[in-house]
């Protein structure tokens, strides 16, 4: 395979097991959706986008033009200083077999942007190591954060994740893209 920053990509779709609370009246929400571009090579991320909706060719819209893009304002737009340097086109993209990683949105952008598409073979995690490698540290990381859902119900017990919750999406984003630049990456 190759071996250089850029070679090859992932990108993939997981639930955030984390409830949030909306910005008006901060009551509990609804856990967020995290998709997530990471670099094979390097295994830093590119970029990500969070939302409430169920995974879909906006989102994965948004979180490639993010990988394609410098950061520098988009961390200015968050008040977050670091550095993000992980940016520009790949060579390869490889995606699951989600019609919304498979759609005409991500053959168009191949097509225009010059990438090749890979499909991950169906029952084959292992092709997407490097992004559920990363899923893994990111929903241990979230553990600590007020609202947890934790991974099972036995570490759940009596934990109140709706009554301990108290970051908005925006929040959460800002918190999140700082762990990022400031610890997953160093």
């Amino acid at each position: 395979d190759k071996d250089y920053p850029l070679a090859v990509v992932q990108i993939d779709h997981t639930p955030v097991q984390v409830c949030l609370v909306d910005e008006v009246d901060r009551q509990p929400l609804r856990d967020p959706w995290l998709t997530l571009v990471i670099d094979c090579y390097s295994r830093m991320i590119l970029a990500f986008y969070l939302t409430f909706e169920a995974p879909s060719t906006l989102s994965a819209g948004i979180a490639l033009a993010r990988a394609f893009l410098p950061k520098e304002d988009h961390l200015k737009n968050l008040g977050l200083s670091g550095d993000w340097p992980c940016w520009g086109f790949p060579d390869v993209i490889v995606v699951d077999n989600a019609a919304e990683l498979n759609g005409y949105m991500m053959h168009e952008a191949r097509s225009r942007y010059r990438f090749d598409l890979r499909d991950r073979p169906v029952g084959s995690p292992n092709f997407g190591g490097h992004v559920e490698s990363a899923f893994r540290i990111f929903m241990h990381e979230l553990k600590s954060i007020p609202g947890t859902k934790f991974s099972n119900p036995q570490e759940r017990a009596e934990y109140d994740s709706e009554g301990r919750a108290i970051l908005t999406l925006r929040e959460f984003e800002v918190y999140f893209t700082d762990f990022i630049i400031n610890d997953y990456h160093i």
